[in-house]
Order: C-alpha cells, then sequence, then structure tokens
C-alpha cells in the first residue's frame, strides 16, 4: 500500500519555499524603495504656527525655528557692537576674544540658513552682510593694531635720524588710513540695510547703530595722529637733510630723484622703478612700496639704477613709492593700479582617509587675461556651508582643498575666491555634483544577499525537519483563520532584538561606518513601525512626524533620542561617534522591544 503524503511537509514545502520568493524579492525591493527615501529633512514639512507673521517671507518655520534664527541674529548684532568698541578702547586683547565669539556665532547662524532652506530670504541677506562685517572687522582689528605699532617704531627711527624708514613710518601710516577709510565706508554701507531688515523682524537695533558711530571715531582719531605724524616727520626729514648737505644746501634737490615706468597696471604687470643718484658708482639704493621695502640696488657708473617691480598682492588703487641711499631719499611718485576680473575652475573626487570620506578640490585661479594668480586663498562650500579648509594657489594658480566628512549622499560643490589684499575681483566656480555611495556597495550587497538568502534557506528547511518531528505547531502559535488576515508581527524578546541589532551595524575596512550605520538604524526602526502600524504609512513620513505619532508611546521618548542623533549626523553633519552608536542601539532595542524588560 503506498502511503499517503504527509500533509505537514507539503504544505511546509510549499511555505518555505514561497518564503524565499518574498524574501529575495523583499531584498531587491527594499534598497530600491529606500533610494528614494528623502536625503534632507526640510523644515517646511514640520508643523507651522503663526508666530511672526513677517517670517512668511522665510517659509514655513516652527515657532522654535524661528525664535532660534531671530536669536543668532539679534547675537550677531550685539557681538559687532562689542567688538568695535573695544577696538575704539585699544583693548586688544578682549577684541581678540570677542572676535572669537563672533565669528562661531556667524558660522551658527549660516548653517541655520542652509539647514532650514532659507537661503533665498531676508534673512539669508543679513547673514551675507554679516559674514561681510565679520571679515571686515577682522581688518579693523589688524589695522587699529598695526598702527598703533608704528608709534614705537618711530620712536626708533627718530634717535637714529634714519630718514628712509621716518618717510616709511609716515606713508605706511598712511596706507593704513587709507584702507581703514575704505573699511569704514563698506561697513556703513551695510549698516543701513543691517538696521532696516533688523527692525523688520523686531530687533533692538541700537547696540549696532552705536557700533558705526565707534567704527567712525576710530577712522577720526587715526586721521588726527596721521595728520600731526606725517607734518613732523617731514620737518624732521628737512633738518636731517640739511644739517647733512651743509648751510648753503637749504633748499637744495634731493640727490635722489625716482619715477615708475608706466605709471599704471593691473595683476601680473612689471613696473620699473627707476632713477639715479648723484653718487658714485656701486651706491646702494632702497626702494619702497606703501612705506614698504620692496628692493635694493645698486647704482651703474652713470649713476642710475633700476627695480623690476611686479604687481601682486596689492590693492587696486593709487599708490606711493620712493627710494633712499643712506644720507638721502628721493620724491615720492605715485602709480595707479587697476583691478582685473578672474575665473576659478574646481574638480572634485571622492577619496577615503582613515575610513572617512572626504572632497577633493582642484583646481586653477586665473586673471581674464589668462595670467595665473599665485598666493590667493581659494575657498569651498559643501551644500552652501563654507568648509572649515582653504587653499592657497601656486606659482602656476592652481590649488588643492579638501573638505568632509561627506555623508552618503549627493552634494554640491562650489570654489571662490577671496581676492583680499590683490587688485583682482572675487569669483566663483561652477557647482560640481557628487555622489558619495554607501560603504554598503553593489559587491557588499551581492555578498549580504547571498548570506541572508542562505541563512533564510537553511532556517526554512530547520523548520521543516523540526515541524515534521515535532508534529502540529503548538497552541502558542498564532495562525490566521480561514479566510482571515494574519495579524502584526509578534513583539521581539529582549534577546531576539539584540540578534536583530547585531545584523544592523555596516563596517568598512575593518571598521564601523557610522554615517551608514545611523542610517540603517533609522531605517530598520521605521520598517519594524510600519509592520506593526501598516495604516499610519510611515515611510512616508519625515522624522520630526515619526516622533510626533509615537510621542504617547512607551518607547516615544527613546525614538525622539534616535532620531535626533540621526538629524544631527546626517542633516547637521556631525561625525558620528561611538557614544552616538551606542545610544542608537540601546534606543533601538527599547523601541521594537516597545519598552518590554527594560
Amino acid at each position: 500500500m503506498t502511503p499517503e503524503p504527509n500533509p505537514i511537509s507539503t504544505s511546509a514545502i510549499g511555505r518555505g519555499w514561497f518564503a524565499v520568493l518574498v524574501l529575495v524579492a523583499a531584498m531587491l525591493i527594499v534598497p530600491s524603495s529606500s533610494a528614494g527615501d528623502p536625503l534632507k529633512y526640510i523644515v517646511k514639512d514640520a508643523s507651522t504656527t503663526g508666530f511672526h507673521q513677517d517670517f512668511a517671507v522665510t517659509g514655513n518655520l516652527t515657532r522654535t525655528d524661528a525664535a532660534l534664527v531671530l536669536q543668532n541674529w539679534a547675537a550677531d548684532l550685539d557681538l559687532a557692537a562689542q567688538l568695535v568698541h573695544n577696538i575704539k578702547l585699544r583693548d586688544f586683547e578682549s577684541g581678540e576674544s570677542q572676535y572669537q565669539q563672533y565669528l562661531l556665532s556667524g558660522q551658527n547662524l549660516e548653517d541655520l540658513v542652509v539647514q532650514l532652506d532659507m537661503t533665498e530670504t531676508d534673512v539669508a541677506t543679513f547673514q551675507h552682510d554679516n559674514d561681510e562685517n565679520i571679515r571686515s572687522l577682522r581688518e579693523l582689528l589688524n589695522q587699529t593694531k598695526q598702527y598703533d605699532e608704528l608709534q614705537n617704531a618711530e620712536t626708533t627711527f627718530r634717535d637714529q635720524k634714519d630718514i628712509a624708514n621716518l618717510k616709511s613710518i609716515e606713508l605706511q601710516g598712511e596706507d593704513l588710513c587709507t584702507k581703514i577709510q575704505s573699511n569704514y565706508e563698506g561697513y556703513a554701507d551695510r549698516a543701513d540695510r543691517i538696521v532696516n531688515l533688523s527692525r523688520k523682524f523686531g530687533i533692538d537695533t541700537s547696540a549696532f547703530e552705536k557700533s558705526t558711530t565707534d567704527f567712525a571715531a576710530i577712522l577720526t582719531e587715526i586721521d588726527a595722529v596721521q595728520k600731526t605724524r606725517s607734518s613732523s616727520i617731514q620737518e624732521m626729514i628737512r633738518e636731517i637733510q640739511f644739517s647733512g648737505r651743509g648751510s648753503g644746501a637749504l633748499g637744495a634737490a634731493s640727490a635722489v630723484s625716482v619715477r615708475i615706468l608706466p605709471d599704471h597696471g593691473v595683476y601680473g604687470d612689471t613696473l620699473s622703478i627707476e632713477g639715479t643718484v648723484d653718487a658714485p658708482v656701486g651706491t646702494g639704493v632702497t626702494t619702497f612700496v606703501d612705506g614698504q621695502q620692496v628692493g635694493s640696488v645698486v647704482t651703474d657708473r652713470d649713476g642710475r639704477f633700476s627695480f623690476l617691480y611686479k604687481i601682486e598682492q596689492i590693492d587696486a588703487r593709487t599708490h606711493t613709492a620712493y627710494a633712499s641711499t643712506d644720507s638721502d631719499i628721493s620724491e615720492v611718485s605715485s602709480f595707479t593700479v587697476a583691478s582685473r576680473n578672474t575665473t576659478v575652475s574646481l574638480e572634485v573626487h571622492i577619496i577615503v582617509e582613515n575610513g572617512t570620506r572626504k572632497g577633493v578640490g582642484t583646481g586653477r585661479l586665473v586673471t581674464e587675461d589668462g595670467v595665473p594668480v599665485r598666493g590667493a586663498r581659494v575657498l569651498m562650500d559643501v551644500d552652501g556651508r563654507a568648509s572649515s579648509e582653504e587653499g592657497v594657489t601656486g606659482d602656476d594658480g592652481e590649488y588643492t582643498i579638501t573638505a568632509g566628512p561627506l555623508s552618503p549622499r549627493v552634494h554640491t560643490l562650489k570654489a571662490w575666491v577671496d581676492p583680499a589684499g590683490f587688485p583682482l575681483n572675487g569669483s566663483e566656480s561652477l557647482p560640481v555634483t557628487v555622489e558619495v555611495p554607501y560603504a554598503f556597495g553593489l559587491l557588499a550587497s551581492v555578498v549580504y544577499l547571498l548570506g541572508v538568502g542562505g541563512a533564510a534557506i537553511g532556517g526554512i528547511l530547520f523548520l521543516r525537519k523540526r515541524e515534521t518531528i515535532d508534529g502540529p505547531p503548538s497552541a502558542h502559535t498564532v495562525e490566521a483563520e480561514p479566510g482571515g488576515v494574519a495579524g502584526p508581527p509578534l513583539t521581539p524578546t529582549i534577546e531576539e532584538a539584540h540578534l536583530i541589532a547585531n545584523q544592523i551595524p555596516v563596517t568598512s575596512g575593518g571598521q564601523i561606518d557610522g554615517y551608514t550605520t545611523i542610517a540603517q538604524t533609522y531605517r530598520r526602526v521605521v520598517r519594524e513601525l510600519e509592520a506593526r502600524n501598516p495604516d499610519l504609512q510611515l515611510k512616508s513620513r519625515t522624522p520630526r512626524n515619526l516622533v510626533a505619532l509615537f510621542a504617547d508611546r512607551p518607547f516615544g521618548a527613546q525614538l525622539a533620542v534616535l532620531v535626533g542623533i540621526h538629524e544631527k549626523v546626517w542633516y547637521a553633519e556631525h561625525e558620528p561617534t561611538d557614544e552616538d552608536l551606542d545610544q542608537m542601539r540601546e534606543a533601538f532595542i527599547y523601541i521594537i522591544t516597545e519598552g518590554s524588560g527594560h
């Protein structure tokens, strides 16, 4: 008699292979569906309030977001005012400390503008002007220090009766006055716009408005000191020259003459500072530009000298030049430097350094005439935010900047030129888009699929064997009624939750990839919660929506912790720490066990 087939074994085989097919399909579908998950949380998706209707121009901000922006805005205005006041008092030590606070506060506001998608708003306009003020007050701090230091040098050169360097002190002072005047004009011009915007949002601008008055007072004081200094130095130079030439030489022309040919130029041009000296062949001549020594030459047998001066790091304006011997100086001549436009290129490639992915930007800076610019600062923005690293161009105008770490997603990078100190206009490169892949690449995915698939098949065969040996399912097994629908999955035990958590970390080069592991943990939590709450469509929710939905559940607080770490690492681009990974794991286990056993 032929034995009847075992119905349990047959159904187990059918269910087993069906489960394998479902598992394989899920493994192929989930990565592709995850690719469509939003990579960046946009604040406009958050719940909005009627707070500060004027902020409508900045997009839909939550009450907390708007308050944070205004708080940073007001802080920047106050810090600028305090810094200018310290400079006015010549308290440079406090000024340096104040500047660092101002710089940090400005960076915080810049981060908010990027994170809250406010790059086309009044807030971004203020942030740009505020960045210019940070640079302006850094220059003012340096300029006032340099001007005060001239006093000590002047005393030394007076004692030495060094007319060449006394003239240098005079012209350096005049050059600093010109720079401070230009600096003030830019600050005052921005101040009107800043005050109007700030008042629009109800921010107190009284302290900031006083900073403009204090800045003007600094300029007025230095200008008055400079007029006295110039007059005094010129008088002393005449006395020294008179005593050196004898009583009959009063009003006699200097033995040194100088001229600049041509008397104008642009970046990269070479000018000739040349002249004659009524002195023996081989007499040493020192040449100066804006009071700064630029070179030394000797006279030929005809008493002529010539020094080639290349226009590089010097502002676009009129400048002074003169020449001196040990006992005499020439009259001052002038020349004009015009500005030039620039072009900067950018290429980016991704590197892995100590397990961290970074973007290496390379390019070249040239003038509109194709002249390479050397010694210029080039900076790079990553997703609209300035990188802390910068590059300096070489003799060929080429630069390299390394920015990072870069999280696994699409990034937009752009290089830009800081033209300060050069007769050049700044420029930006075309934006470059790069995609930083997950460390969990194609090969790893294939290995993962094979491993999980093999484990699944092995598990099914094991269950078949156990089912055959043990007989029908026990009374503890929950099965759907005929024609019914199976309920949500059972809550895992603590031990099972630990096993699930152990499968999440992703490694690269033998080390845990923090960025990817945190992203995978968040996605796994969403899948676990969605399996138990299919009607909520959790994959379409933003992280903050997710926290709000489960706020009243026993695991709500831990879900907020997990989402907070995920946002900090992925959206604020903080470097993930071991503590972050440990907290994510603990929160994950607590959430999927719904707080049981804790």
